[in-house]
């Protein structure tokens, strides 16, 4: 796991995972306190462009769900 700090504030992490199928990388950037020419640099060197979108409130709803009925429950956080 990698995360990146600026001024005690975490902007972004990534995370790997290795299993005998492959390899999963993850990764994730809070770009709403980023210089508009970071963002533009790093989506250059990405060879994207960066969008602005919106999660729809079903799938928001559903993700919250999701999160309070498994993903915070005792028996999935001890799970290892």
């Amino acid at each position: 796991m990698s995360d990146v700090i600026e001024s005690g504030r975490k902007i972004a992490g990534a995370a790997q995972r290795k299993t005998r199928g492959g390899l999963l990388h993850q990764g994730s950037i809070q770009h709403g306190n980023l210089d508009e020419r970071f963002r533009n640099a790093f989506a250059h060197l990405l060879g994207e462009r960066i969008v602005e979108d919106r999660v729809e409130a079903g799938v928001l709803h559903a993700a919250e769900e999701l999160a309070t009925t498994k993903y915070g429950t005792v028996d999935w956080l001890r799970r290892r």
